[in-house]
């Protein structure tokens, strides 16, 4: 072999070496994924978002928080965590690697960590509340199809301003309450604990058609 052909071959033999070094380097430094990537990349598509340190939702979440099942454990393993450490509990463990072992804390991140934070009008995109004051004629004929529907549809409201005068018969007197229950049901959040029942009926009884 000539003395050029060897110093082109020692050359390339320089060049391949440095790429596979520079791969090397870049899979060693690459960053890793963490318990919250997971998280967020597994309810892409939903409303649901990371509820980080700070965030005034958690002064709203405590009864959420209450009725929740399979809460994390405080550092000794054996009680519960108390709920004015789960703000903390989530800021750190949304940064653990993620890995098999860790598929337990996956769960309790996304069940407590996570959540949807539209209020139930803001859900309902393209639709808005029955407009009219509380006395008006638009709450009136609300009321009129609430009444003659709500035993049919089984979608009676409960825990209003006033239930009697709601389930009553006088319509001047039902319609504002109706109007006060559908306008303050507006702005509960989607992680209420009592959505499953309001939403339904808030989108049956509250919003123009």
């Amino acid at each position: 072999m000539s003395m050029v052909s060897m110093r082109a071959a020692l050359t390339m033999v320089g060049v391949s070496g440095v790429g596979l070094g520079g791969y090397g380097i870049y899979r060693l430094s690459a960053p890793k994924e963490t318990i919250g990537d997971r998280v967020t990349a597994a309810l892409k598509g939903t409303k649901k978002r990371f509820i980080g340190k700070g965030d005034s939702e958690w002064s709203m979440l405590q009864e959420k928080y209450i009725s929740t099942d399979n809460k994390p454990k405080s550092k000794d393993g054996l009680k519960e965590l108390p709920f004015e450490d789960i703000e903390n509990w989530c800021d750190k463990n949304y940064r653990v690697e993620y890995s098999i072992k860790t598929e337990a804390l996956f769960e309790q991140l996304s069940n407590f960590c996570f959540f949807n934070t539209n209020t139930i009008l803001e859900e309902l995109e393209g639709h808005s509340l029955i407009s009219g004051d509380r006395n008006g004629s638009e709450w009136q004929s609300a009321w009129d199809s609430y009444n003659s529907g709500k035993s049919s549809k089984n979608l009676a409201i409960s825990n209003s301003g006033d239930d009697s005068k709601l389930n009553g018969g006088n319509r001047s007197e039902a319609a504002p309450i109706l109007y006060d229950w559908c306008k303050t049901t507006s702005q509960v959040k989607m992680y209420s604990t009592s959505i499953d029942i309001l939403l339904p009926r808030f989108k049956e009884w509250c919003i123009s058609k």
